[in-house]
């Protein structure tokens, strides 16, 4: 029972993460006057976003035979039940990535999902060849696709999404659990 619940709710931050929303005008009582709300929205209109993640088309069967110069994006997310608690976009492209990490406080830990988040919140931040020479080393290209410690039940999931020039890509996540070069890796992505 315990893991049907983990499954629940790991399928539920998916959902979070594809950008599905609800439909306002479904979910309105129909007796109730419209209230327009005084509550000033953060700004976010600026070019720069963390996009919803998008798994690759085409999977890749084996992603060892992969080098550093054949990534050319990489998508991180860090969830809970609440919603995206940080992420990241890496495009080898453009030489930057897109890094959102929230400070945890007892009003907001999280957003619903990536396109809530308000631009200054994001930061943008170039980077070299060095960097993906370093993260390239952290062996996240040959990362299980699943890691999960079916003990506990809630908690934080992560997934990451890198794609491929050969228009191949692939997808690893885990569920209260890493891989061993885990902590490497989300210390270079976050480095700003």
């Amino acid at each position: 029972m315990k893991y049907v619940k983990s499954i629940v709710l790991f399928s539920a931050v998916l959902v979070l993460f594809s950008g599905c929303s609800v439909d306002k005008e479904s979910t309105k009582k129909t007796n109730q006057p419209e209230v327009e709300s005084t509550v000033k929205k953060k700004d976010t209109s600026e070019k720069k976003s963390l996009s919803n993640l998008t798994k690759p088309a085409k999977k890749t069967t084996d992603s060892s035979n992969k080098q550093v110069d054949d990534i050319e994006s990489i998508q991180y997310r860090v969830s809970n039940e609440t919603g995206v608690l940080q992420g990241v976009d890496i495009n080898f492209k453009t030489n930057e990535k897109i890094v959102f990490k929230k400070e945890k406080t007892k009003e907001n830990i999280a957003v619903e999902n990536v396109s809530g988040i308000a631009a200054e919140d994001l930061k943008t931040v170039k980077i070299d060849k060095g960097f993906k020479e370093k993260l390239f080393k952290t062996n996240f290209n040959n990362w299980e696709e699943k890691y999960e410690n079916k003990e506990i039940m809630d908690g934080t999931m992560w997934e990451i999404v890198v794609k491929y020039t050969d228009g191949t890509g692939k997808v690893s996540y885990g569920i209260n659990a890493k891989p061993d070069s885990f902590a490497t890796f989300e210390s270079l992505i976050f480095e700003t």
